[in-house]
């Protein structure tokens, strides 16, 4: 049989089954139509038999025939889907109409009504839809007797179902078995690619720009088959230390089908604020320029298809222009030769693991029965099944997973003799492998939830409860026969096919919990092979057929025609089940009858239609990340819906006031801001994952409505607690009875008007939790004290709450702003808390309480806090003392402690000197004596420390020295400083020191030994006079900054040493400051300079005419220069046109500049102009010299008024400068052509 028939009868299957498990009591069709229904169900489970016969059966038969016989039985199946949906949704919506009529009379008038009429109609019209089907059916099974199909006899009872089909016992046997393995880190070994490794990491720390003449970067490609490991291999290199120590910035980028400069641009920005608004190549490149600077970088892109010649010469050219291009790196990885010839790339060839390698990765995938390959018959099946692989990893491992939970010798052998080894890979690109670990899940409903994975983009990341909500909204969930709700059966689902490789979770770091999942492309594939009939991914590009029979439409439409664009006519809008769309809507979007999934995230839309009231069998909803600012109460008409998502809309403040009519409602998705609920809450009993909610004083929702809300779990946010009057108020939320709510966060105002806290303890007392939650956050609570089950971080549990229970779950605890609060709950015997964040509290003392109970304080203790990794305490302004804890506890204390802060706390003297022997991260600041230091003595695995602000500080610890991996060291504020010690580690990496006025010198021999050191800050240390000449040969130093040191004096040190410098900023800076241009000529490594501080005009020409003959060298790389700080002068140096790389400049602070001179046409290669803080400039170059620059494309002007009022758009100097491309005035965009 061939794969493409065997698919199509699983699909045609898992349909059947979906409808045919359906209670018929689910629908309440009890008026006068129930034996059409019972016929439905009978012809249903017949065509299921049928299928399930032909499936296990050798035929010879036209597949093409056969293929389109099953395609029609699948769209009948669909229809039967889509009436009884319909019809259930009718039901509901009467009854909710019905019984929000505010007229007894009109009530019984409608009743009336309904019975006489109505009831006729619907039954009429539900018996024609059916009869219709039940047609179809017949047609259907008069057509396989023709195309000589035989059909079986059925048993007395053929309802079949997921959750009771032959393969059931070996579903729960992987449920088991994935559960035993859950949270269990997979032990494979990097198997067979050491030489491979070492290879390219000697291509890659050694390369030289390639022969490419549009660009100096180096481009390298690993190139192979699907599965080979080609982006396991990069990502090993990615991480590898001699890569990090080699390129200070690394960027990785999956590509997939989507390649584009732009996206690639984009993503390559760091800073995730500045990425979310960033749309314009120009604006990108120049916060590009702002991160990477003149450094180095690495940029993987992974999975790259793209075989254009002018993508990648537009590629090439763009990131010419950031850091230090010449010295870069692109690591591309792919599939297609082509793409590396296109990128003109340096390749290395992937290729299968040998026999050997690969059975040693197969037997790391046997955890739990690794001894049934010791079994020589075992091992002899298993050997022949590794060799079809051909040496692919991922199939071994997919394979080896799937043989994993299989003990029978016979079920071995099914495998290594199954038709599927024989697909042909470069047919579908499906490795037959993974077909058969697909072939073998235990389930037809866990295939359809794989399979519609599709419907994401490659290497989209799907997070945990997206999924589970999708799933469910198509109808795969199945509840049949089993006791556990559809989110339980979706978080097994998750479990097998994460454990079988088809997924692969991501953990989050301070929960361990997945959170979200991706796909290998391989697996993606093989998701859309198995989707191929039912999915249709939409683009300019798409033509789609007459005959197209999607399902489920993914893409993107026109954003800047939205409404104006139209799903194609060739797409039956009746038959579409799921929209997801990443750009764009279509304006017949609501035309889609039958729709259950809407996915339109982050596509600016700013008004949500009323008219998606149409969309009633909707069950899925995503309107994340859109600007819009309500929500229609039109959407209250979709009683069918389970999942409203509504993340990132930050400028949604209220949910509809109706909202309560959505029964259905198991999840509203929110982050990062609170929503108002109007009254009714209590009626979404199916609501599981709540929104972060918003009390009001005197209107909406109220807290006692929380209590009939028994399906809650995962978090529970509530702020404007202010407005709860009491603990029996607070107590009708039941918090203790919600065991599935795990995150708690409880919010009063910080702005209270009425400064009415006398209820806070009382309110708290009343939300006292059950034991199981894992985080708590309490903010703004203003008590003096908190409530006694805090204190004692224990709670009252069981039926008549008598126990006291730990809450020992406990893994996150977050106080803040609790500015009356006095004492701190015990905390330290909590066995699994890792984070604790302390912040605004009135606490005058920390002693033994914080860390044992009353009970506790006489007895032994082995550890305390036993698993905290990062805890902070900021801004205790009453705190005077912190104790150690007492001798007779004779405890280990913090002894995972990897990050401490302890900030602005200005009457604390000593932080207790433990032992701190897992300290990474140290953080302290303004502290009124020194012997808050003392720590660092106790701390011997610090990498970063930070000294801010301690007063009486005069100089740093010896002990400072001895801390082998130290890489950072910052000393801020420290007025009364005089001294550093006289030599620093040799790890360090990052010397930053700032306001320190009494610091006078830098040690001799400081920088000697720092063979490391990479940047070194010294801001405003108005006393220093010298800094040492040993940092001339600190020579892997790439970046020295120096401002605001106006009395360096005495002999200076050589920068022309410091031949990997790439980044100088010397400003203010005394004799230094005159030493600068003569050492940029055997700087060859400098990209960027930043000089300035001279007051004197007769310098600055004297200063700049004499080194004029320095500026001529063919060495100087420099390409952004920013002269900053010259007050007194009037003219620009015209030496400055000797630069003739410089791509940005950048003029600062010229008070007297009153003109820009016409040489600047000089500067060919000029692309950027900043001006700031220029307050007489009122003329730019004329506007024939700013043609000239045909590289020019941003001027930034700022703070410089007469040249605003001149040249902003509408000014009477305005066509001198309307060429430019991107032209910004005071942060006001004026101009922005692409």
């Amino acid at each position: 049989m061939a794969v493409a028939e065997a698919i199509a009868i699983e699909a045609a299957k898992a349909m059947i089954q979906l409808v045919a498990t359906r209670p018929l009591e689910e629908l309440r069709l009890a008026w006068g139509f129930k034996d059409h229904l019972r016929k439905l169900n009978s012809k249903l489970n017949y065509i299921l038999a049928f299928l399930n016969d032909m499936g296990s059966a050798k035929k010879e038969m036209e597949v093409q025939l056969v293929n389109c016989w099953l395609q029609n039985i699948k769209d009948v199946v669909y229809f039967a889907q889509d009436i009884m949906d319909e019809y259930a949704y009718e039901i509901l919506r009467r009854k909710l109409e019905i019984n929000s009529n505010a007229s007894r009379k009109r009530l019984r008038l409608h009743n009336v009504m309904f019975k006489r009429s109505n009831r006729i109609k619907f039954r009429f019209r539900m018996t024609r839809k059916v009869t219709e089907i039940l047609a179809k059916f017949d047609e259907l099974e008069n057509d396989a007797k023709n195309y000589g199909l035989k059909a079986v006899k059925l048993a007395t009872d053929a309802r079949t179902s997921t959750y009771n089909d032959d393969n059931m016992n070996e579903y729960y046997c992987m449920l088991k078995q994935a559960r035993r393995n859950a949270g269990v880190e997979d032990g494979s070994e990097f198997v067979g690619r050491k030489i491979d490794e070492e290879k390219l990491l000697q291509m890659i720390c050694s390369s030289s720009p390639g022969n490419n003449s549009n660009s100096g970067l180096c481009v390298k490609a690993i190139v192979g088959i699907g599965g080979l490991g080609k982006t396991t291999l990069a990502r090993r290199l990615y991480n590898n230390d001699q890569i990090i120590g080699h390129f200070a910035k690394r960027i990785w980028i999956s590509m997939s089908e989507d390649f584009d400069a732009k996206r690639v641009l984009k993503e390559m920005v760091e800073c995730p604020t500045k990425k979310a608004y960033l749309t314009r190549t120009h604006a990108i490149i120049n916060q590009l320029q702002e991160e990477i600077k003149s450094s180095k970088f690495l940029l993987v892109l992974d999975d790259v298809w793209n075989k254009n010649d002018d993508m990648w010469s537009s590629l090439h050219r763009l990131l010419q222009r950031i850091g230090n291009s010449a010295q870069s790196v692109i690591l591309i990885t792919t599939r297609s030769n082509e793409v590396a010839m296109e990128a003109e790339a340096h390749t290395h060839l992937l290729t299968g693991l040998s026999d050997e390698e690969s059975w040693a990765l197969f037997t790391q995938q046997f955890r739990a029965s690794e001894a049934l390959l010791n079994v020589p018959c075992f091992e002899e099946v298993g050997r022949t099944i590794v060799e079809k692989c051909k040496g692919v990893p991922l199939a071994i491992k997919m394979i080896g997973r799937s043989l994993e939970s299989k003990k029978y010798l016979y079920e071995w052998e099914k495998i290594e003799k199954s038709e599927l080894w024989h697909v042909e890979y470069a047919k579908n690109h499906i490795l037959p492998s993974i077909l058969l670990s697909y072939h073998h899940l235990p389930c037809l409903s866990l295939k359809q939830c794989f399979a519609y994975c599709a419907i994401f983009r490659k290497d989209c990341p799907m997070e945990r409860g997206d999924l589970i909500a999708l799933w469910m909204a198509q109808g795969f969930l199945h509840k049949h026969e089993t006791s556990l709700t559809m989110e339980e059966i979706g978080e097994e689902f998750l479990e097998i096919l994460s454990k079988n490789l088809f997924l692969e979770g991501k953990e989050s770091e301070k929960t361990g919990r997945i959170l979200s999942y991706k796909m290998h492309d391989l697996v993606h594939d093989l998701a859309v092979y198995v989707s191929r009939k039912d999915l249709l991914v939409w683009n300019k590009e798409a033509k789609p057929n007459s005959d197209i029979e999607c399902r489920h439409l993914v893409g993107k439409f026109s954003v800047q025609h939205a409404f104006q664009e139209i799903i194609p006519a060739e797409i039956s809008t009746k038959r579409l089940r799921t929209i997801n769309l990443w750009a764009g809507l279509p304006g017949n979007l609501l035309t889609v009858r039958y729709l259950r999934t809407l996915m339109i995230d982050g596509i600016g839309l700013r008004v949500v239609p009323a008219s998606i009231r149409k969309l009633k069998l909707l069950k899925y909803l995503d309107l994340s990340n859109n600007p819009f600012k309500m929500l229609p109460e039109s959407i209250t008409k979709l009683y069918q819906l389970q999942t409203l998502k509504l993340t990132g809309c930050k400028e949604l403040t209220e949910l509809p006031n109706e909202l309560h009519k959505l029964v259905n409602l198991r999840h509203i998705m929110t982050t990062d801001h609170s929503v108002f609920a109007s009254k009714g809450l209590q009626q979404l009993t199916c609501l599981q994952t709540l929104p972060d909610l918003a009390l009001r004083d005197g209107e909406g929702w109220t807290v006692d409505e929380l209590a009939s809300l028994h399906e809650a779990r995962d978090g529970l946010s509530i702020s404007g607690l202010e407005y709860v009057k009491s603990e029996a108020e607070a107590r009708k939320v039941e918090l203790g009875k919600k065991v599935k709510l795990l995150r708690l966060h409880l919010v009063w105002s910080g702005n209270r008007v009425d400064n009415n806290t006398d209820t806070d303890e009382e309110v708290l007392t009343g939300l006292e939790p059950h034991p199981g939650i894992i985080a708590l956050a309490i903010v703004g609570y203003n008590a003096e004290k908190f409530p006694i089950w805090m204190m004692k971080m224990a709670v009252k549990f069981g039926a008549p709450r008598s126990k006291i229970v730990p809450l020992s779950n406990l893994k996150a605890i977050k106080l803040v702003d609790c500015r009356r609060c006095r004492f701190l709950p015990t905390l330290g015997q909590l066995p699994f808390l890792k984070y604790l964040y302390l912040d605004k509290l009135a606490v005058e003392c920390i002693d033994d309480h914080f860390y044992v109970s009353d009970q506790d304080l006489h007895r032994q203790i082995e550890k305390l806090f036993p698993a905290l990794r990062e805890l902070q305490i900021w801004n205790f302004d009453s705190l005077t003392e912190w104790m150690q804890p007492s001798p007779t506890l004779g405890a280990i204390t913090f002894p995972f402690l990897e990050i401490l802060e302890v900030m602005n706390c200005p009457l604390l003297e000593i932080i207790p000197a433990l032992k701190f022997e897992s300290l990474k991260r140290l953080r302290i600041q303004e502290f009124p004596g020194t012997q808050s230091l003392d720590i660092v003595k106790y701390s011997s695995s610090l990498t970063s420390l930070e000294v801010c602000e301690i007063l009486k500080l005069k100089s740093l610890p010896q002990e400072v020295s001895n801390h082998t991996n130290l890489q950072k060291l910052s000393i801020w504020g420290c007025q009364e400083l005089e001294s550093l010690p006289d030599r620093l580690p040799a790890s360090l990496k990052t010397l930053d020191i700032r306001e320190c006025p009494a610091l006078a010198s830098l040690p001799d021999d400081l920088f000697r030994d720092l063979l490391c050191l990479c940047k070194l800050n010294i801001y405003r240390c108005s006393g220093l006079k010298n800094i040492s000449t040993s940092l001339q040969e600190c020579a892997s130093l790439k970046e020295l900054n120096i401002k605001q040191c106006p009395s360096i004096e005495g002999p200076q040190t050589d920068l022309s040493k410091l031949l990997g410098l790439e980044e100088l900023w010397v400003n203010e800076a005394g004799e230094l400051t005159t030493s600068i241009l003569q050492a940029l000529q055997h700087l060859p490594s400098l990209m960027e300079l930043s000089i300035g501080g001279f007051k004197d005009e007769n310098v600055v020409k004297t200063y700049f005419a004499n080194n004029a003959p320095c500026l001529t060298s063919q060495s100087i790389s420099l390409t952004r220069l920013i002269l900053d700080g010259y007050p007194n002068i009037k003219l620009v140096p015209e030496q400055i046109q000797l630069f003739s790389n410089l791509k940005v400049m950048s003029i600062w602070n010229f008070d007297r500049l009153e003109q820009l001179p016409d040489w600047i046409s000089n500067l060919s290669s000029l692309e950027e102009l900043s001006l700031y803080k220029c307050k007489n400039l009122k003329f730019l170059p004329s506007k024939q010299a700013m043609l000239s620059l045909t590289e020019f494309w941003h001027l930034d002007v700022a703070d410089c008024p007469l040249l605003t009022e001149r040249y902003a758009k509408d000014g009477p100097k305005w066509h001198n400068i309307s060429h430019i491309s991107y032209i910004v005035f005071n942060d006001n965009i004026f101009q922005s052509n692409e």
